[in-house]
């Protein structure tokens, strides 16, 4: 399997764009690349497009033999506007210019190659082969040295763990950025499914024929074999909820299947990720799970939104992900693996102290507290004493997050209108919220404080309904008395049992999200909520205070039913039914 793509200046005459120059290229790297695409076909026979993109020195490739960087996707290995094939990421081209081969491939179902992939997007086990069979003819090829990398952010994230996981011998690092761990459940927080995946995963163009595909025949062919799209994993109810997938062998959607091929293989990760992506949670708890295997790790969390990373000046995140295959590709000594493993960015630290670093998660320093829910809207450190207290709402079905730029609303900042140089430092009111829901609000801070990790809801609730969503948000309130996001989470009360997890989570409640786990609620009986909103860190001013926001509907934000008549919803917090929230304080 030796055969290399044929190279030619004009890779898809249509297109008539396969040749860059790079601006500003070291005396010491390259400064033009050249694009050539063909198909793999991996065991089954199942034809995959993939593009090489290789360093030219005076009109030619490069014949001496390097490393190479695969970034797989079920999105498209190319994107077409006006026309033309635009330039891969900068992260992508930085690796280029520095001496690295660059492959793209669209995975069995996707864009131009060939295969019938699952419409739920779940891991199969020709994934595993395909990527297996691909990193393995990289290798083979006389333009690759033998030592293979993979990047990638979202889809790509994931696809490097199962690449990894398939223990290709010639896989020496991966580079999963913001990637979605627990597929199986992806878009749905503890048994509450978010809107923003509602649409589920479309073609969004045409798929880019190879090319030896001249009149784009083939590429249609491939698509006739596809299947019809469907939606991404959108209000599937439990995690082992069915799926029927004709033509294909089902792997168990659980992610922590393939830590144990993490042990034998030991492929170190290094992962970008952002306090406000999708599922930053997921990023630590791989880095805790593969920690406990042995494997050579790197963590960079920031403040961003998803896939945001790379666009950010925060940190150089082409230089880090090239340092990273430096190291592990190229054998350079430069001391990556001397620095601590993990490096998070505090959102409004002091000017120059916003960036720390940590030997392990939780930080060592960490030292957790719990305020309760008190009477008269109070967020207080005193258990509460009464024998009875609640507070009680009927549910607004008007409440909406629609307007706010969680980290679900990606449409808000990728706007226009609204762009901004870093979007996740820029404050999320929540007055308007909170004016709408039930409020509980501390004293003022005696001190200025980081707050880092994952803070913990205990809510002791009832409702008139068999079953209840629940929203909570964690806010800082300024001198001002506005109030401002820092973080949130949601639950669903029939979804509210516990398991001990197969992976390392911190000692936070898991809630696994099987159907065996579902238990309704006995209207107006108070039920314990125990559950972990996302991972966060921000540095809280002296005199800010803390506030918990509390209510059960957001029209535009999740996929929650609308039960009528509107049920009332218990809050209680007294002495046998202590409501409250644990948070994650870093010691100085």
């Amino acid at each position: 399997m030796r055969d290399s793509p044929s190279l030619r200046l004009i890779g898809i005459a249509m297109l008539g764009l396969s040749t860059w120059a790079f601006a500003g290229a070291p005396s010491e790297g390259y400064s033009q690349s050249i694009r050539a695409s063909q198909y793999v076909a991996v065991r089954d026979g199942t034809r995959l497009a993939i593009d090489i993109y290789r360093p030219v020195v005076e009109g030619k490739p490069v014949e001496k033999p390097l490393p190479v960087i695969l970034e797989a996707t079920i999105d498209y290995r190319v994107d077409v506007r006006d026309g033309k094939l635009v330039p891969p990421a900068t992260y992508l081209m930085d690796l280029l210019k520095h001496g690295y081969v660059i492959a793209l491939l669209e995975t069995r179902g996707q864009g131009a190659s060939f295969g019938r992939q699952s419409p739920m997007r779940i891991e199969t086990v020709e994934d595993y082969r395909d990527l297996y069979d691909v990193v393995e003819w990289l290798a083979a090829q006389p333009w690759s040295d033998g030592k293979i990398g993979m990047v990638g952010c979202s889809n790509r994230g994931v696809i490097q763990l199962r690449a990894a996981a398939a223990m290709p011998p010639h896989l020496k690092a991966i580079a999963p950025t913001a990637a979605p761990v627990d597929w199986g459940t992806m878009g749905t927080i503890n048994g509450v499914t978010t809107r923003c995946f509602g649409e589920g995963h479309k073609p969004v163009q045409e798929p880019t024929p190879v090319d030896e595909d001249r009149d784009g025949t083939m590429a249609q062919r491939a698509v006739m074999e596809h299947g019809a799209w469907g939606k991404a994993q959108i209000n599937r109810p439990f995690r082992d909820a069915p799926l029927t997938l004709s033509g294909l062998h089902v792997m168990p959607t659980y992610w922590w299947n393939m830590l144990p091929n993490f042990t034998v293989s030991k492929t170190p990760v290094f992962q970008y990720a952002g306090w406000r992506d999708f599922f930053p949670e997921q990023a630590f708890d791989l880095y805790r799970s593969l920690a406990r295997q042995g494997v050579p790790q790197k963590l960079i969390i920031g403040p961003w939104y998803h896939c945001e990373w790379y666009q950010s000046d925060l940190t150089d995140a082409a230089a880090e992900t090239r340092r990273w295959y430096d190291y592990w590709l190229k054998g350079i000594n430069n001391g990556l693996m001397d620095e601590p493993p993990i490096r998070y960015y505090v959102v409004g630290a002091p000017a120059g102290q916003e960036w720390k670093t940590a030997d392990k998660w939780p930080p060592p320093n960490e030292r957790r507290t719990t305020y309760y829910l008190g009477d008269q809207g109070r967020l207080q450190l005193q258990k509460p004493n009464r024998p009875a207290d609640n507070d009680s709402y009927v549910v607004n079905y008007s409440v909406t997050t629609a307007n706010l730029a969680t980290r679900w609303n990606i449409a808000i900042f990728t706007d226009p209108k609204n762009a901004a140089k870093h979007p996740g430092l820029l404050p999320i009111p929540t007055s308007g919220l909170d004016a709408n829901s039930l409020t509980y609000t501390s004293a003022p801070l005696e001190q200025d404080s980081e707050l880092t990790g994952f803070p913990v809801a205990t809510l002791w609730i009832s409702s008139t309904a068999k079953d209840q969503d629940f929203f909570v948000y964690l806010e800082e309130v300024g001198a001002d008395g506005q109030s401002t996001l820092l973080t949130e989470g949601a639950m669903r009360a029939s979804n509210r049992a516990t398991r001990e997890p197969p992976f390392d989570n911190e000692g936070m409640p898991w809630h696994a999200g099987f159907k065996a786990d579902q238990k309704d609620l006995q209207p107006g009986v108070p039920t314990k909520l125990d559950w972990g909103l996302f991972p966060f860190s921000n540095y809280l001013k002296k005199a800010h205070r803390l506030r918990i926001t509390i209510n059960s509907f957001d029209k535009e934000g999740w996929l929650s039913p609308e039960i009528a008549p509107a049920p009332t919803v218990s809050i209680y917090h007294d002495a046998q039914h202590p409501s409250s929230i644990t948070l994650p304080f870093i010691s100085k």
